[in-house]
């Protein structure tokens, strides 16, 4: 589970990275930011629903349906990953930008 849980992770957040690269200057950068703190509260919110229905699972279909649940929310952490990791970079430029 862990395993799946970092190959869904970094693939998908390479792609939300290309993503906002390429709409930062259209959206603006706090637009993109919002985007990036609310996706990682409801990936958060989510997991709590789900940490919790684990408890209450009896069979294993159940609980494998928890699973994939569980890997499901990664997603929503790869569009908070991606979208902070690009923006680390493009502030920065901002703020040194013609500095030497």
């Amino acid at each position: 589970l862990s395993g799946m849980c970092i190959l869904i992770g970094q693939g998908f957040m390479s792609w939300f990275a290309k993503i906002c690269g390429d709409y930062s200057p259209k959206w603006g950068r706090k637009g993109l930011t919002l985007v990036a703190l609310a996706s990682l509260t409801v990936r958060c919110f989510f997991l709590t629903l789900l940490i919790t229905a684990t408890e209450d699972v009896k069979t294993d279909a159940g609980a494998m349906t928890i699973k994939g649940l569980i890997l499901s929310t990664q997603i929503l952490d790869s569009v908070g990953a991606g979208i902070f990791g690009t923006m680390h970079i493009l502030v920065t430029n901002d703020i040194s930008c013609r500095t030497g």
